[in-house]
């Protein structure tokens, strides 16, 4: 919903040659998730939650390592 909806104020805000240079239309080119880059930034490793290890990850990280609740760390994951 969340695209829908801002897709609909860009396009509403955008002026026409702007809307033109975007060629297709967003959820044309949408895809959900992230992907998660190997960077190489060793020193990172284990500070974040692994997206493979799912909800056991966040636990280790946020609830155990830094002292969240579950809806602290549900909502630092919403905001990232």
């Amino acid at each position: 919903f969340i695209v829908i909806a801002a897709e609909a104020v860009m396009t509403h805000m955008a002026t026409p040659s702007l809307q033109r240079s975007w060629g297709t239309r967003f959820k044309d080119q949408f895809r959900y998730g992230r992907t998660t880059a190997d960077s190489g930034c060793t020193f990172s490793e284990g500070r974040l939650p692994n997206p493979q290890e799912s909800c056991d990850d966040v636990d280790r990280v946020f609830v155990k390592n830094m002292g969240l609740t579950w809806p602290e760390a549900a909502a630092l994951m919403g905001v990232h």
